[in-house]
């Protein structure tokens, strides 16, 4: 005798939202942050209509709040709730975060985590070759403000670190070049890897 059978399989997605201070950057009205909640709103409003999971956490230095994955509606208000009230800490620690987050999330799923990713990317990678390890299938989205990519400023001006790093005078067009390359170096690190 031969039985078979078809089973439905859904998937569970946790969606990772970096809370720390740096996300608070906006320089055309719309925070990192707000836009980043919203595009992980959109995505569990997609997922649960699509009868799938969705679990969410928020990180800053370590995970602040954790929301395992489920299907239900009540599920989607709360993870809603939490995405329009979260608010910024002033450190991050991406790395220490994801290797917390792998540890708690035990059944193998989706992975997004939506950070400007502004950390070690050595750090970075390990955390998230965490979940590759235990089997997640990985999706990093990273959010940056314009003036971040391209650091439009001409004139004398005073940046005020937003992790506590304090205030800082500079003239930014002796900066311009040094800053830019770095800032790829940075990502093109964060690409390869």
């Amino acid at each position: 005798y031969i039985k078979q059978f078809e089973e439905e399989t859904n998937l569970r997605a946790t969606l990772v939202l970096d809370t720390s201070s740096s996300m608070d950057y906006a320089s055309a009205g719309v925070s990192k942050l707000d836009y980043a909640a919203t595009a992980c709103a959109a995505l569990a409003m997609l997922l649960t209509h699509q009868r799938d999971s969705v679990g969410l956490a928020l990180f800053d230095r370590g995970v602040r709040s954790y929301l395992p994955a489920a299907g239900t509606a009540p599920h989607l208000r709360e993870a809603l709730r939490r995405l329009a009230t979260a608010e910024t800490a002033p450190r991050t620690g991406i790395g220490a975060a994801l290797h917390d987050l792998a540890d708690r999330v035990k059944r193998r799923g989706l992975i997004v985590v939506v950070s400007d990713f502004f950390d070690q990317p050595a750090d970075i990678l390990l955390g998230l070759r965490h979940f590759h390890h235990r089997r997640h299938e990985v999706v990093a989205l990273q959010v940056l403000d314009p003036h971040e990519v391209e650091f439009p400023f001409r004139e004398p001006v005073v940046f005020s670190g937003l992790e506590g790093e304090g205030e800082m005078p500079i003239e930014p067009r002796s900066l311009r070049n040094e800053y830019l390359a770095r800032f790829r170096a940075h990502v093109d690190a964060l690409r390869r890897g």
